[in-house]
């Protein structure tokens, strides 16, 4: 197939895909794939597109198809690691994404679901350190500022974590799950009756943070 009519046939897949026709897009993807089985984006749309259908079994067998065309590894690895991760498969989603940040080192999205899956085993020594390198890559993404704070919370380490939580309320501001973490850490450095911690929630969602403690 001409590279000119592959990437029609690609942007015609495409467009079904965006526009929700997940069926179409599938066919569209797999005719493409019939004259180009090497071709890395079809092979990874077509396993999302699979996956919003339920069909997790094709979509998996369209990422490891994936796996071994080196322009589409890392990204293959990466789908493989968030389906088995949503599964609760852990050792096999921890492995994906290791495989995928040794494609891609600078994917802070594999980074950040590496922590997931130490978070969720409850290993939040090792979560750490790959929530940091997620908020090191991408230092717009709150969710890795908020979930360090909460992994260094885990381990007592709760300055380290106040200053993560305030990050992720620079980041995020009206994020009620930020509020409410950043609200944990406080509760923890500077308790205060139960009775008065919804106020002090409001507070920090209102932007009034003054009693929080600094450094």
């Amino acid at each position: 197939m001409p590279n000119d009519t592959l990437e029609k046939s690609f942007e015609t897949a495409l467009a079904r895909h965006r526009d929700g026709d997940l069926e179409g897009a599938v066919a569209a993807y797999r005719a493409l794939l019939d004259d180009r089985a090497d071709y890395g984006p079809a092979l990874l749309n077509m396993g999302q597109a699979l996956r919003r259908l339920g069909r997790e079994e094709e979509a998996i067998e369209c990422y490891e198809r994936a796996t071994e065309l080196p322009d589409a590894a890392g990204g293959a690895w990466y789908n493989l690691g968030n389906l088995h991760l949503a599964r609760r498969q852990f050792e096999v989603a921890e492995s994906a994404f290791g495989k995928s940040i040794e494609l891609t080192p600078d994917l802070a999205p594999a980074h950040f679901q590496l922590g997931c899956v130490f978070r969720d085993q409850g290993r939040s020594h090792d979560a750490i350190s790959h929530f940091e390198q997620a908020a090191t890559i991408d230092p717009k993404l709150h969710a890795a500022a908020m979930n360090l704070g909460n992994s260094l919370r885990a381990v007592g380490r709760l300055e380290d974590a106040l200053a993560a939580h305030r990050r992720a309320l620079e980041l995020a501001p009206e994020a009620w799950e930020v509020q409410y973490n950043l609200a944990r850490t406080l509760d923890e450095m500077a308790p205060i009756p139960i009775s008065r911690r919804r106020s002090r929630r409001r507070r920090i969602a209102a932007g009034s943070i003054r009693d929080l403690p600094r450094r």
